[in-house]
């Protein structure tokens, strides 16, 4: 299953998409930039689109959570096709097993998630993340790796959902 996965921001959002499980490509951009590209991979790639849901637990929330509320928006409408919105808890249950998980424990899961000794690898010997760990002129940006978790519940969130045959 392909998708492309979201981590929303107010000025800024990370994408990962995901062919067969794997990364094969991600950015870190201003939304308007994240936008176009969704427009564009909407046309191009059969699959899925899977945002991380902006949630409220109890606390005042301030303008750049209505922002990032906006644009979840908007990338669901340059989409045009069937999305999911899945929470940060449920991507604690999915990855770690634990709603007490931090954002250290969730990348840690993310890459015992590819059961290798260093899923990264080296630029001689690449492990299935080296291209993810290395893209952009800066390397990996952090909300990839938050972008990736996502996309990576989803596709374990749909292991576990029975399929109906009739």
């Amino acid at each position: 299953m392909n998708i492309l996965a979201i981590d929303p921001g107010p000025t800024h959002s990370a994408w990962v998409r995901i062919e067969s499980g794997i990364p094969v490509a991600s950015n870190w951009r201003e939304n308007q930039s994240v936008l176009f590209d969704v427009e564009a991979m909407s046309d191009m790639l059969e699959g899925h689109l899977v945002i991380e849901k902006v949630m409220n637990y109890g606390m005042t929330v301030g303008e750049s959570v209505f922002e990032t509320v906006f644009w979840t928006g908007r990338f669901a409408e340059a989409w045009g096709n069937s999305f999911t919105r899945i929470t940060r808890g449920e991507v604690k249950d999915a990855m770690c097993h634990d709603q007490k998980a931090t954002k250290a424990n969730v990348n840690q899961a993310v890459r015992d998630h590819y059961d290798t000794i260093n899923p990264v690898g080296t630029k001689k010997n690449q492990g299935p993340l080296y291209e993810f760990q290395h893209a952009g002129p800066k390397g990996a940006n952090p909300h990839r790796w938050d972008a990736l978790a996502v996309g990576l519940t989803y596709l374990e969130q749909q292991k576990l959902t029975p399929t109906v045959s009739q």
